[in-house]
């Protein structure tokens, strides 16, 4: 096995912590508010940005990597960094998101 996929994993790992951070952030900053999928909240703390652009830069490391670790460079091995940019979706934002606003929206009935 290439240790491109450790790196690659390792830094798919990192961005799940970055973005996780950035949910729990923007949760503590917009406490009745919901988090809306598109755009950007009513209420963003200062230095979010400089987290966002982290998560970004390491989940297209992740992919990066996982194209190098298969070892041809085709257009169709971009889709090996898909599950990695799935993942991250889902456990850093999309879990994170649905939470907060499910607590929002049971706080107003």
């Amino acid at each position: 096995m290439s240790g491109w996929w450790y790196v690659a994993g390792a830094s798919a790992i990192i961005s799940v912590a970055v973005w996780r951070r950035v949910s729990a952030q923007l949760s503590a900053a917009n406490p009745s508010a919901y988090l809306p999928w598109l755009g950007t909240p009513t209420n963003k703390p200062r230095g979010i940005r400089a987290w966002q652009f982290l998560g970004c830069f390491s989940i297209s490391l992740a992919v990066s990597f996982s194209i190098d670790a298969v070892g041809d460079r085709h257009l169709y091995n971009v889709l090996w960094g898909t599950p990695a940019l799935v993942g991250v979706f889902v456990i850093g934002v999309a879990i994170p998101y649905h939470r907060h606003n499910s607590r929002v929206r049971h706080a107003a009935l």
